[in-house]
């Protein structure tokens, strides 16, 4: 949600958008195969809930029903950020308030080509997951790792047609709706989307999904923060040392010809 229904940032599920930013706050997906330049056109579920509302009141108080009026509730690009400039904000903003215990330090590759999306896949995914389900094994716990990555591959697999594409949708009938609302039912149910600064609404959606969804403190962010650059560290060592292991092996072929 936006502003105040019920409050501000409140959520509920981690159905849609919000379960892939969760995902990649935790450092927990790595790859998306999605176009980095499409739109995706999100709306805040109170202005939808509003919308609903509003249409329903319209449909009541027609005396004669002769026809079936579609309102498309959507942003139609009025404010929006692409696939690519989503990531990049989320990231800003999981690192000014990181959620608690993250796997890794949050990175995400977005690819559209299916050839670079499984390799990555393999990598980042099924090859690490693999190896933390072995030590959670070692030590008497669940393996779930992998089979969560299961379900992130079907769900990105089946919702690829959608977030590889380029998506339009109007919405006259809706804002025209909704601008013709009377001064009194304005304050409750009008809205201005061009008024939605989004970053903000991110910043909100990443504290709603920390205390709503997650249970974790958005108060005092000091033992998440710790974590967090604990994790960069240790992703700027494993890089350095991947990065010199791979010189070892070039040096070692130079040298045997």
């Amino acid at each position: 949600s936006t502003w105040n229904d019920p409050v501000e940032g409140w959520i509920d599920n981690f159905n849609g958008p919000v379960g892939l930013m969760v995902g990649v706050g935790k450092g927990l997906i790595r790859v998306v195969r999605t176009d980095p330049s499409a739109i995706p056109d999100n709306v805040p579920v109170d202005l939808v809930i509003k919308v609903v509302i509003i249409m329903a009141w319209r449909r009541g108080i027609k005396t004669e029903i002769n026809t079936i009026d579609i309102y498309n509730c959507t942003s139609n690009q009025i404010k929006y950020l692409t696939n690519k400039g989503s990531l990049d904000v989320g990231m800003k903003i999981t690192e000014e308030i990181p959620l608690d215990n993250i796997l890794w330090k949050p990175r995400t590759i977005l690819t559209t080509s299916s050839f670079v999306y499984y390799i990555l896949v393999l990598l980042l995914h099924v090859i690490p997951a693999t190896i933390l389900d072995g030590m959670m094994k070692l030590y008497g716990a669940r393996s779930i790792v992998l089979r969560l990555y299961r379900k992130v591959y079907v769900v990105n697999t089946f919702a690829s047609h959608f977030s590889l594409n380029k998506w339009t949708f109007h919405n006259t009938k809706w804002n025209t709706a909704v601008d013709n609302l009377s001064a009194d039912n304005w304050k409750d149910f009008g809205f201005d989307y061009k008024d939605l600064d989004l970053h903000e609404y991110y910043r909100k959606a990443i504290k709603g999904c920390k205390f709503y969804l997650l249970d974790e403190n958005v108060d005092d962010l000091t033992a998440a923060k710790r974590h967090y650059k604990r994790m960069e560290w240790l992703d700027k060592i494993i890089k350095t040392l991947f990065v010199v292991f791979m010189l070892w092996i070039l040096y070692k072929y130079i040298a045997t010809y």
